[in-house]
């Protein structure tokens, strides 16, 4: 119930908000935290997954209840990779993968102002990789590189949209 809760609250504010709602359910596959890992592939600093083969989103269940702010924000995020797959279809892929993930992160709420003057300080000391080096996938990167690949993907999409607005965006993306 917390599940559709959260999802279908993302369905009206998400879809109203990039002018794209999906046009065929979004399977949603609860795994026990143990299991995740092993059963979706993906790397052990992973919240969720959007499996874009079968067009579900996967996420570990345990203590999710628990922690409703976490559940409400993965949820969210996955939704915005299953959007992002159903409007563009299989192009979609050739998104690079730091604004497919920084469009999720910022369509689903998260903002950069938490660590702005962090990242300000790893851009002067040249920590930040290269947006060109962040066009692949980010499951082969450790916890630490890919939490910076994230803010970086977050600070560059916002960066995008303040810029140009959310419309060009998207008319790029298509």
């Amino acid at each position: 119930a917390a599940v559709l809760e959260i999802l279908e609250e993302a369905y009206r504010e998400i879809g109203q908000k990039f002018g794209h709602f999906p046009s065929k359910t979004i399977v949603v596959v609860l795994h026990a935290k143990s299991s995740f890992q092993s059963a979706t592939g993906s790397p052990i600093w992973a919240d969720g997954l959007f499996d874009p083969t079968l067009g579900h989103i996967q996420v570990p269940a345990q203590d999710a209840l628990a922690d409703r702010a976490w559940l409400r924000r993965v949820l969210r995020h996955e939704f915005v990779h299953a959007l992002l797959h159903d409007h563009l279809g299989p192009g979609g892929s050739a998104i690079p993968t730091w604004l497919n993930e920084g469009l999720a992160q910022y369509l689903s709420g998260d903002s950069s102002r938490s660590f702005l003057p962090l990242a300000k300080q790893a851009i002067a000391q040249k920590r930040f990789p290269e947006l060109s080096h962040l066009e692949g996938p980010f499951i082969g990167m450790e916890a630490d590189r890919a939490a910076w690949a994230y803010q970086e993907s977050l600070l560059a999409t916002e960066f995008l949209i303040k810029s140009y607005g959310l419309g060009d965006v998207q008319k790029l993306l298509e």
